[in-house]
């Protein structure tokens, strides 16, 4: 089954639409019934990705540990929290009121607490984890040095790492 694939950027429809479906289906199965329903379509989707990026991972990360996947490394993409709800609201995420305009207050509030309560369940997550993780804050350490520190955790050549960032995260 194809899921429709986000706006956002480089996020895979399948698991988009996976971790999706785990957020739906946690307000009426328990954990374990979650991890169950979903482990085989996990795996497969762990098998086939070598990387995946989705935000909802914040949320969803425990239920792809309890089903086995093999996660080597997560990298922490931390940008000014303005510009995250920015994001959610651009990406179709807003609720809109009667006129077309976004019903900015309130929702920039719900979106704000919502960033800091993924960012909780996240660290919670990774605490009882042995999987390596790093921050890197958006778009700063893509731009600057600190992307040598980046690339010595994955592992890969820093040269080759600046010239997929310099193509992708370019600055405006």
């Amino acid at each position: 089954m194809k899921w429709e694939s986000t706006n956002a950027g480089l996020e895979d429809g399948d698991v988009f639409g996976l971790n999706r479906q785990i957020l739906i289906d946690r307000h009426i199965l328990s954990f374990e019934d979650i991890v169950q329903k979903y482990k085989k379509e996990i795996l497969e989707l762990e098998a086939k990705n070598e990387w995946v990026k989705d935000p909802q991972f914040t949320k969803t990360l425990k239920v792809w540990v309890a089903a086995g996947a093999n996660i080597e490394k997560i990298i922490i993409s931390v940008r000014d929290l303005s510009e995250v709800v920015q994001s959610i609201q651009k990406n179709g995420a807003a609720v809109f009121d009667i006129r077309g305009q976004i019903e900015s207050f309130e929702w920039n509030h719900f979106n704000r607490v919502d960033v800091i309560e993924r960012f909780s369940i996240l660290m919670s997550t990774l605490k009882g984890t042995t999987i390596p993780y790093i921050y890197v804050f958006y778009p700063e350490d893509y731009l600057s040095e600190q992307l040598g520190e980046l690339a010595g955790f994955l592992e890969i050549n820093y040269q080759k790492l600046k010239e997929i960032v310099k193509k992708k995260w370019k600055k405006s």
